[in-house]
């Protein structure tokens, strides 16, 4: 192997690290956002918020980011 490939070899390594340090970060902010919606949302509430995510995924996750917002400051308490 030359030394070009060795360098791309350890580049594709680390890229791959890196991307796969993001997936495992957005899929732990993904599950304490569940929780918290698990928490302060009554299972209708969920379940209505689940329907619109199919029609209008941007404003579902508007109002999961709001729901989210206003329970991570204490001015929701929990169901």
């Amino acid at each position: 192997m030359d030394p070009a490939q060795i360098a791309a070899q350890y580049a594709n390594s680390d890229a791959a690290k890196k991307m796969g340090q993001e997936a495992a970060e957005r899929q732990q902010k993904n599950s304490q956002r569940d929780g918290i919606l698990v928490q302060v949302c009554l299972p209708a509430a969920r379940a209505r918020l689940a329907r619109v995510k199919l029609v209008d995924p941007a404003s579902a996750e508007r109002v999961e980011n709001h729901i989210v917002t206003l329970a991570t400051q204490g001015k929701l308490s929990a169901k």
